[in-house]
């Protein structure tokens, strides 16, 4: 073999294998009262596949949050909301569907964004594109939603 091959053959091997995953988080520090807990208005985005919002809002109410779901900007006034938020998700195939990237962006009342947390999965040999949505959202929600 030659040493040209061989070197190619490693390259190519190596970016095969370096399977990403990115994850940048912006944290929206959210006050609290003692004993309450935050609602968070979430705007539904039908162009989203039906299994991400029942994920993100599980994944949302186990932190001890409230999501109360509206689909324009006159029932997000009228909700008595603490903060809202956007989201879009996509997936993608490997032998099987799989969440491959979620973009979350956090707006206070005034309709100013305070945070903001991207997801991405790259279809390579990453064998963690196949867990859960809720496996995937947790940490972004955990370090997006900071008191």
């Amino acid at each position: 073999m030659s040493q040209v091959f061989k070197t190619s053959l490693i390259t190519g091997l190596i970016l095969i294998l370096s399977a990403c995953t990115t994850m940048h988080v912006k944290p929206a520090h959210i006050s609290t009262n003692k004993g309450t807990s935050q609602r968070i208005c979430i705007q539904s985005n039908d162009r989203v596949y039906a299994g991400f919002l029942p994920a993100l809002r599980k994944v949302i109410e186990s932190e001890g949050y409230q999501t109360i779901m509206y689909d324009d900007q006159y029932e997000l006034s009228s909700s008595f909301c603490d903060v809202s938020m956007t989201y879009t998700a996509r997936r993608s195939w490997d032998v099987m569907p799989f969440l491959a990237s979620v973009q979350l962006e956090v707006f206070d009342l005034n309709g100013n964004s305070i945070g903001n947390a991207n997801y991405r999965v790259s279809n390579g040999l990453n064998m963690t594109k196949f867990q859960s949505e809720e496996t995937k959202l947790m940490p972004l929600i955990e370090q997006l939603f900071v008191q």
